[in-house]
């Protein structure tokens, strides 16, 4: 991303994202809760199984992060694509 693009997702996520996940709370904060509570048992299973939760979950992260910034992207394209229309 370009410095620019890069400013805008961050004020995005600082001042518009929690306002549009407000919409959903309920959901998301259920999705968030069964979340953690499978990370904690799959822990439980012993050290492997742990170190394999933390793994998969630092990777699962990397990979939302850039596809969020992907969707980001493709607003903002979108937008800019309308705004000349």
């Amino acid at each position: 991303m370009t410095d620019l693009q890069k400013a805008l997702y961050q004020y995005a996520q600082e001042r518009l994202v929690l306002g549009l996940l407000y919409r959903n709370r309920e959901e998301w904060e259920q999705a968030e809760r069964e979340t953690e509570q499978a990370q904690s048992r799959l822990e439980a299973l012993g050290p492997e199984a742990a170190a394999l939760t933390e793994q998969f979950s630092q990777r699962r992260l990397e990979s939302f992060c850039l596809e969020e910034e992907a969707v980001f992207l493709a607003g903002l394209s979108l937008g800019l694509e309308l705004g000349r229309g």
